[in-house]
C-alpha cells in the first residue's frame, strides 16, 4: 500500500505505553505520514519514541516542554501540516492509545469522498469506535426530536450525519479548518473537539460517522460498573477529568451558536455526573471537590490548565 501524500495523522502523546503506541505508528507506517506532538512527557518516556523514529521516516516529532493541552497540541500539529505539507487535504487526529485498522485511512478517505460526491459540504467523519474493555461499540451523538442520541449504526450501513465526533480517529478537511478555525484550545482537555463540531455545522458544514470503519479507542480512564435497572457500565474519569468536563460545559451553555437541544442535554449530563460520582462512586469526595471547581470557574470564566495540576 502507498501512502498517502492527502493525510496526515497527527497523534498527540502524554506519558504514552510505548508498545500501544508503536502498535498505532506500525499501522499507519504504510498509510500516511505522522506528526506526533508530545505534551510534556517524561524524558525517558520520550526515548523509545526517538529510537523508533530514527528508523521510520514517515514520522516527525514535535516535543513540546510542557503540557498545552490536547486541542491547543492538536493545533500545533495542524499548523505544521499547513506549513510542510503542501499537498495534504485532511488530518487524522488520533489519541496514543487508539489502534486504526490497516486500511483505516483509505476506508475514511474513501466514505468521505461518497459523502462529497452528493454535494454536501462535508468537514469530518470519524469511525466507530469500539472500547476492547467492555467490548461496547461507542457510537455517534445526533440531535433529533429535542434529544441529543447516542447512535450506534449497524454495520457497513451508510455514512450517518451526525452532530458531534470524538476527536480520535476524526478525518478532517484542512479547507473546513481554514474556513471554521482551529479547534478551542483554552479547553486545555475535553469538549475541544464538541466545540469545533458545532462551530462547524453553524458555518453550514455537516459532520458523519462511518460504520464501516472500526477503529479500538479507550474512553475514560478505566471501565466502572453501576445498577439502573440492570448491572451497566461506562468510562471512569478521574476527578481532575470531570473538572475540565463541567468547566467546559458551561463554557460552551454561554456560546451562541451551540444547539439548545445539546445544552439541555448537557445539563442533565452535570447534575446526573455530579450525583453518582460525588456521593456514589470511588474517590466521591475528590469528584465533588473538582466538579465544584469545575462548576465555579466555568461561572468565573476561567480558561486553561487548573492551577492545582500545574
Amino acid at each position: 500500500m502507498t501512502p498517502s501524500s492527502k493525510t496526515i495523522a497527527i497523534t498527540v502523546t502524554f506519558n504514552p505505553d510505548f508498545a500501544t503506541l508503536k502498535k498505532q505508528l506500525e499501522s499507519l507506517k504504510y498509510q500516511c505520514r505522522v506528526i506526533i506532538v508530545d505534551n510534556g512527557s517524561e524524558r525517558d518516556l520520550l526515548v523509545p519514541i526517538k529510537e523508533y523514529i530514527a528508523s521510520n521516516d514517515h514520522i516527525k516529532l514535535i516535543a513540546l516542554n510542557d503540557n498545552i493541552g490536547i486541542s491547543r497540541a492538536q493545533n500545533v500539529g495542524i499548523e505544521e501540516v499547513i506549513k510542510s505539507y503542501p499537498e495534504a487535504e485532511f488530518v487524522l487526529l488520533l489519541d496514543h492509545d487508539s489502534l486504526p485498522g490497516a486500511r483505516m485511512v483509505e476506508d475514511l478517505t474513501s466514505e468521505f469522498q461518497t459523502v462529497a460526491d452528493r454535494g454536501i459540504p462535508i468537514a469530518a467523519i470519524g469511525p466507530l469506535l469500539f472500547d476492547p474493555r467492555d467490548k461496547k461499540y461507542l457510537g455517534f451523538h445526533k440531535i433529533c426530536c429535542f434529544f441529543y442520541k447516542k447512535i450506534i449504526p449497524q454495520k457497513n450501513s451508510q455514512p450517518l450525519e451526525c452532530h458531534s465526533l470524538n476527536s480520535s480517529g476524526s478525518l478532517i478537511t484542512l479547507d473546513a479548518l481554514k474556513n471554521v478555525g482551529l479547534l478551542e484550545q483554552d479547553f486545555f482537555m475535553d469538549h475541544g473537539e464538541t466545540e469545533w463540531c458545532f462551530r462547524a455545522t453553524f458555518k453550514g458544514y455537516k459532520i458523519f460517522g462511518t460504520s464501516k470503519v472500526v477503529m479500538e479507542h479507550l474512553m475514560g480512564d478505566e471501565v466502572c460498573e453501576y445498577w439502573f435497572f440492570g448491572r451497566k457500565r461506562m468510562p471512569y474519569r478521574s476527578p481532575l477529568r470531570h473538572y475540565y468536563i463541567v468547566r467546559n460545559s458551561l463554557f460552551m451553555q454561554k456560546r451562541s451558536y451551540i444547539p439548545l437541544t445539546w445544552k439541555l442535554w448537557n445539563f442533565v449530563k452535570i447534575l446526573s455526573t455530579y450525583i453518582y460520582f460525588g456521593f456514589f462512586s470511588k474517590e466521591s469526595a475528590s469528584h465533588r471537590k473538582f466538579i465544584n471547581r469545575g462548576i465555579s470557574d466555568g461561572f468565573k470564566g476561567v480558561t486553561g490548565k487548573i492551577a492545582e495540576a500545574s
